[in-house]
């Protein structure tokens, strides 16, 4: 149950000839073997030679042993007071009985052998020599089990989906994104979640990338991360796009902050300067701005700018008319309009 299975080929090869085949009056063989580890060999075998036959690893098994006996899993039977001797070695502390380390442990492990429980423990120190005291146990137990789920996907690190039968206690638990951050990038706690998703957060406005944004919003403290992100992003109207999705009109700070950093000018309306006509504190004054845009675009579009006045007018609270002025243009583009 030990060999890679190019190797129990031939071990198995050589078994069946030296001793399936006749009977030894003063040797007896004992072969440890796992049945689906036996039968994963051939599966392989047959894989490649395309031989079916191969698959019944069980045929295999039953025709080279005389006699098979099935040897239970092992069980122990306080393996919690063994955990607290192990626990106690590796740090000189006695573990309180109701530890949520030993809970943690107890949810989230497949099994809890001695070599197991070794296993998890040498692991908990090793981070505890490379952390700050700062992180409490039970969260780098929790770290220790969602650590890979956190390498396929960060967003675990927000949403974990492996708390498994701990999740009650830590679904809604607002340290808990802190503290895993600063366990996997190893930074302190206090500044993890500030130096880790304020360019995390940036870089979903710049690129528009709803979906990251709204995972990192359930954040407790998304409103001061976002602060700080908003005077370093670049594509303001992918920001306003991506930041519509994630806070709503109350946030007027944060629309009022993406709006100074907007340099831009639109030679038709578009949906970002929709979504900031209904959000910042200073409409009108960014209502007059953007239709003036739109007035000294070359070559004037009558027909857009109709278009683009319609849609001012069905937003609400807005007066577009206290900014209209005559515009000259092309005798083709006016019979356009009033055909209109």
């Amino acid at each position: 149950d030990r060999l890679p299975q190019n190797s129990i080929q031939e071990l198995w090869a050589a078994i069946h000839t030296f001793f399936a085949e006749q009977t030894y009056e003063n040797i007896r063989v004992i072969v440890p073997f796992d049945r689906s580890h036996i039968k994963g060999a051939f599966s392989t075998m047959s894989a490649t030679n395309n031989d079916k036959s191969n698959y019944f690893g069980d045929d295999y098994i039953n025709k080279t042993f005389n006699v098979i006996y099935r040897v239970s899993p092992p069980m122990m039977s306080d393996w919690k007071a063994y955990f607290a001797m192990q626990w106690k070695e590796a740090f000189g502390l006695e573990l309180e009985a109701n530890s949520r380390v030993t809970q943690i442990y107890d949810h989230l492990s497949e099994r809890q052998t001695p070599r197991d429980i070794i296993s998890f423990i040498n692991e908990f120190v090793s981070i505890k020599q490379i952390t700050i005291d700062t992180v409490p146990d039970e969260y780098i137990a929790l770290f220790i089990f969602g650590k890979n789920h956190i390498a396929i996907n960060s967003a675990e690190i927000i949403s974990p989906s492996y708390l498994g039968g701990v999740e009650f206690l830590y679904k809604n638990d607002e340290n808990l994104p802190k503290f895993i951050s600063a366990l996997y990038y190893q930074l302190p706690p206090e500044k993890a979640l500030d130096i880790v998703y304020v360019d995390k957060i940036r870089k979903a406005l710049d690129a528009n990338e709803q979906d990251d944004l709204q995972q990192i919003s359930k954040l407790t403290i998304f409103d001061k991360l976002l602060e700080n992100a908003l005077p370093n992003v670049s594509n303001i109207p992918n920001a306003v796009l991506a930041l519509n999705t994630c806070i709503d009109a109350n946030s007027s700070k944060h629309w009022d902050c993406i709006y100074k950093k907007l340099q831009t000018s639109e030679p038709v309306l578009q949906e970002y300067q929709k979504i900031l006509l209904r959000n910042i504190s200073n409409k009108d004054k960014y209502l007059k701005q953007v239709i003036n845009d739109i007035l000294k675009a070359k070559p004037f579009d009558v027909m857009s700018y109709y278009e683009s006045l319609l849609q001012l007018n069905d937003l609400g609270g807005l007066d577009p008319s206290k900014y209209y002025r005559e515009v000259e243009v092309e005798p083709q583009n006016f019979i356009d309009y009033v055909e209109l």
